[in-house]
């Protein structure tokens, strides 16, 4: 009997042990296993279901600020802010690059294929696509204004932003017009025969012309003064694409890839040494030039002066850039990403 108490013992202590080992076993992998568990979730948690993004594609200092394509992104003059009109949401918003914060500035139809903003970014002309051609619209953005401006061309403010220029084509004629931004008080500046005619404002005494002139098939550049007299300031027998400096006296020109700086006053020009486009250079209020390019399937980006080699201040931006602006204080750039058309910003950490 003793021996048979014993046995019975013995087996629940070894029941009692196996429990306790299988346990501990079980134990010990579900806790290993937590911290990753924990992890997934948290990054879950952050997730706005949007399509994942590769962070490595993202150095030090870049972020996203558009979910959606964007269209004619403009910078704020005196403040570390962003406006863009949104496509998929057909809204124009301001964004923070400070806060990061974004705010709805108007709701705007859809179709809208381009925006010309005003010097204070507080009206803007835009296109959208009718059956007869790209109709204008104007909007104030803070008193809510607006006017239809017809199947016009080419609309451009003047510096002061009191007034815009336009094109009104009729055959092979275009008036050239100047107006309230609104379209009233309307005056014909000149008419010409010059083809595939583009706009800018540069200087408040002069707009200036692009134009082909189809005689000689030169690209041509005009500025015509407030009295309507045509001057020319430059040609070429490739085209070329320019963005102009913030006082309006000097261009920023491509032709045949190459980077040229046209002075207004001089007529001069002279070559800088970087490849790529003018819409991937952004002008400071100082004149200076910030500007990307592509190397190797990524985006460069280049402090750009006369005379000196180009400065590297940033690299290895898995971005491709089709657009480039700087804010006023020049603590970031924008992109605007030939691939998606979303926005991105990159602080500059130099």
């Amino acid at each position: 009997m003793k021996t048979e108490k014993q046995l019975i013992v013995l087996i629940t202590l070894m029941v009692g042990l196996v429990s306790y080992l299988t346990g501990y076993l079980y134990t010990r992998s579900s806790t290993s296993l937590e911290p990753s568990w924990q992890k997934a979730n948290i990054l879950e948690r952050f997730s706005d279901d949007q399509p994942k993004e590769s962070v490595s594609a993202y150095p030090k200092g870049v972020f996203k600020i558009s979910n959606g394509m964007v269209l004619d992104p403009v910078i704020s003059n005196s403040e570390e802010k962003v406006r863009f009109y949104d496509q998929n949401l057909n809204k124009i918003d301001e964004f923070n690059l400070i806060t990061k914060e974004q705010k709805v500035l108007k709701e705007l139809g859809a179709n809208i294929s381009q925006l010309f903003w005003s010097p204070n970014q507080k009206e803007v002309i835009y296109s959208t696509h009718t059956s007869k051609g790209n109709s204008y619209q104007y909007t104030n953005l803070e008193s809510n204004k607006t006017a239809n401006l017809g199947l016009i061309s080419s609309p451009v403010f003047s510096p002061d932003g009191n007034s815009v220029a336009f094109l009104n084509i009729h055959g092979d004629i275009s008036d050239v017009i100047i107006a309230q931004p609104d379209g009233k008080a309307s005056k014909t500046l000149l008419k010409t025969r010059l083809g595939n005619a583009v706009l800018y404002w540069p200087k408040p005494d002069m707009v200036v012309l692009k134009a082909i002139n189809q005689s000689t098939d030169q690209y041509e550049l005009y500025s015509i003064s407030q009295e309507g007299d045509l001057k020319k300031l430059y040609e070429n027998a490739a085209p070329f694409e320019l963005t102009w400096a913030p006082q309006g006296n000097q261009a920023l020109m491509v032709v045949k890839g190459g980077l040229i700086l046209f002075n207004m006053e001089t007529k001069t020009t002279v070559s800088l040494p970087i490849q790529t486009s003018a819409s991937n250079c952004a002008w400071a209020q100082d004149n200076s030039l910030v500007c990307s390019a592509a190397q190797s399937g990524e985006t460069h980006i280049y402090r750009v002066g006369i005379g000196d080699q180009p400065k590297e201040i940033a690299n290895h931006i898995l971005i491709n850039s089709e657009k480039l602006l700087l804010s006023s204080l020049k603590d970031f750039v924008i992109m605007v990403s030939k691939d998606d058309h979303h926005l991105y910003g990159l602080e500059l950490l130099e």
